[in-house]
């Protein structure tokens, strides 16, 4: 296996401040002396803490995935690339894991002029478009009280920045969710209920986004314009924020 695959990155000194430290070291401990039941226990155990942190949805994919949970394992993974987009052991655990599932579906990232989503984690991006628009208004308030002339491009330029950075935001947050299918097979199909046939196949680690809600069954949808419905129960969200579920896949 590839080295880069298995990254023991996050076993060689990053730790977490805060909630779940504990647990996150009880994972930690478990993973480097090869016992991937009890570290997914404690990865586990630190989010149910609020540790939402790219390093403790990195070491529970790896514990998933070494324990064959190829499903589980992935929307963890894309958890932890949602927290942090720039991470590469888990882009490239995330890779290798994609190649090996049987549905090969490709995915791509088309966030339109918000082209920083692909690289800049969502906290950063918050910061950065608040900071912005703060910097725009101090300016535009020193020079008032100063009896400064004002300059158009020192506040509008931040605001402007700031204000895309934002909206760039809300976009995000309101987006489709995605899912990952976490057991060995599922049939989507045309409507609920029995007038609904059976329209394709998806196994274990297949990647969707979901559209809609209808109780506990989605209308979910493929990067190829495939869609269907199928119980929410068999998907884990790729949401970093929402519980992380027990299924097995």
């Amino acid at each position: 296996m590839s080295t880069l695959f298995f990254s023991l990155a996050i076993w060689l000194g990053i730790a977490l401040a805060g909630p779940g430290q504990g647990s996150f070291d009880v994972g930690v401990v478990a993973a480097r002396r090869g016992d991937h039941v009890q570290a997914e226990s404690g990865f586990r155990d630190a989010l149910a803490a609020g540790a939402f942190d790219p390093a403790v949805y990195h070491g529970l994919g790896n514990a998933l995935y070494r324990q064959g949970k190829r499903g589980p394992a992935i929307a963890a993974w894309r958890r932890a690339l949602a927290l942090d987009p720039n991470h590469p052991d888990v882009a490239a655990n995330l890779d290798r894991a994609r190649h090996e599932s049987e549905d090969r579906i490709e995915q791509t990232a088309n966030p339109g002029i918000f082209f920083w989503q692909t690289w800049l984690a969502p906290n950063v991006i918050l910061y950065a478009g608040s900071g912005a628009v703060s910097l725009g208004l101090w300016w535009l308030l020193l020079c008032r009280i100063r009896r400064l002339p004002i300059s158009p491009l020192a506040v509008v330029v931040p605001i402007g920045i700031g204000a895309l950075f934002l909206a760039s935001t809300l976009q995000s947050q309101s987006a489709p969710q995605g899912g990952v299918v976490v057991v060995p097979q599922v049939a989507a199909r045309s409507a609920l209920g029995p007038v609904g046939v059976d329209l394709f196949v998806l196994h274990a680690g297949a990647e969707v986004t979901i559209l809609e809600e209808d109780g506990e069954h989605v209308l979910i949808s493929l990067p190829d314009a495939r869609k269907g419905w199928m119980a929410s129960s068999v998907l884990l969200s790729t949401d970093p924020r929402t519980p992380f579920g027990g299924v097995d896949g």
